[in-house]
């Protein structure tokens, strides 16, 4: 039974234009997050404190997936609400 809920969610879910929108949204969030910490724009710093640290510290990839799944959340509320 909920095998069957779950098969028809997502293959209605597939059919909206909106879910494919917020993946893509939610991975180029991620791309340009990850290109930011990693040097990859000359005008925006995305570090924490005033030392230079690494792209994948475990400080740095925790911010980032922190505001990644608040943002995340937002989506799912949207979805399912």
């Amino acid at each position: 039974m909920l095998l069957q809920i779950a098969a028809f969610e997502l293959s209605r879910r597939r059919r909206m234009l909106s879910s494919y929108v917020y993946v893509a949204v939610l991975f180029a969030f991620g791309l340009m997050s990850m290109l930011a910490s990693g040097g990859a724009f000359a005008s925006v710093a995305v570090g924490v404190g005033s030392d230079r640290v690494h792209a994948n510290a475990p400080e740095l990839l925790h911010g980032l997936i922190l505001s990644l799944s608040h943002f995340g959340l937002i989506i799912t509320a949207a979805v399912f609400g």
